[in-house]
């Protein structure tokens, strides 16, 4: 997306302005691209030295998420408590079928 505005800011202008430009289109790059990767960079280091620990404790949430379906515990989101915030309801329920919606479908 950005190149072809680029290349249209290029060929829209004379010769002079495309150095000015492209130092634009560099610096916006490096600006948004630079951070993003140094931060995957790190996430990633700290995901490799921690492995192990990530692993375990990947595990044993599965396990716990396991037990509380097995045993049928259930839990809501807080916002979703006594109406509180039912305006957020609404719209979660304009993209998530409700019950209700399942319960009258034929078949």
């Amino acid at each position: 997306m950005l190149f072809p505005a680029y290349l249209a800011a290029a060929v829209r202008n004379r010769r002079w302005r495309l150095v000015p430009i492209t130092f634009v289109f560099a610096t916006g790059l490096a600006v948004v691209l630079v951070p993003i990767t140094l931060g995957v960079g790190v996430l990633t280091e700290s995901l490799l030295r921690f492995h192990s620990a990530v692993y375990a404790l990947g595990g044993i949430l599965m396990l716990g998420l396991a037990a509380v379906v097995v045993f049928g515990l259930h839990w809501s989101l807080p916002m979703f408590k006594n109406g509180e915030l039912a305006w957020v309801r609404h719209y979660v329920e304009m993209f998530v079928p409700s019950e209700q919606f399942f319960a009258e479908m034929p078949g």
